[in-house]
């Protein structure tokens, strides 16, 4: 079927049916999903052997040109072979990465050794970390490149964060697992 801005409004699933598609003739791969009262712009394409479908958002609140043009850049970009959604969940990622500071990561890396370290060491862990860092501690990103090594006030931190009292060449399995987790040191 065609889809036009007058029908798109009006479409209706078939009767016993909770999901069905109904693709557009003039452009393969396009098309409006009806999944109970709602519609949805879809598009669906195929990245190697992977078959992806992505929703372009809500008929009532996206045009039908705005999500044929959606719809004809993520063809593009398969066609230049890129992967669309591969992409976004990169981009998601390196958004995650950018909220990643050394205040986060010092608790999950207190989180997971919580277990290996006795209680008294584990509450007093805190008081380890250096005292000239302040509140800054908590939201310097451990990705910024002044920060791995660079700094002073860094070093210190590092090197109170990863000690617990131990000789300083336990300071490398902390540095191992913050790696693991995707930080810098």
């Amino acid at each position: 079927m065609k889809l036009d801005s007058r029908n798109v409004k009006t479409l209706v699933r078939p009767a016993g049916k909770t999901d069905h598609v109904f693709w557009d003739d003039t452009m393969p791969g396009f098309g409006v999903r009806c999944r109970g009262d709602n519609r949805s712009f879809l598009v669906q394409y195929r990245v190697g052997v992977q078959q992806r479908r992505e929703n372009l958002g809500d008929t009532r609140k996206v045009d039908l040109a705005d999500a044929r043009k959606a719809a004809k850049r993520r063809f593009g970009m398969v066609q230049l072979g890129q992967d669309p959604a591969a992409e976004r969940v990169a981009a998601k990622a390196k958004a995650a990465a950018k909220r990643l500071t050394l205040g986060v990561t010092a608790e999950r890396y207190l989180e997971a050794k919580k277990a290996r370290l006795r209680p008294t060491s584990y509450a007093d862990a805190p008081t380890l970390f250096h005292p000239s860092l302040g509140s800054a501690a908590g939201s310097a990103d451990c990705r910024d490149p002044a920060r791995r090594g660079g700094g002073g006030a860094a070093r210190h931190y590092q090197a109170a964060w990863f000690d617990f009292g131990r000789p300083r060449p336990r300071q490398s399995i902390g540095a191992v697992w913050l790696g693991d987790e995707g930080g810098a040191v």
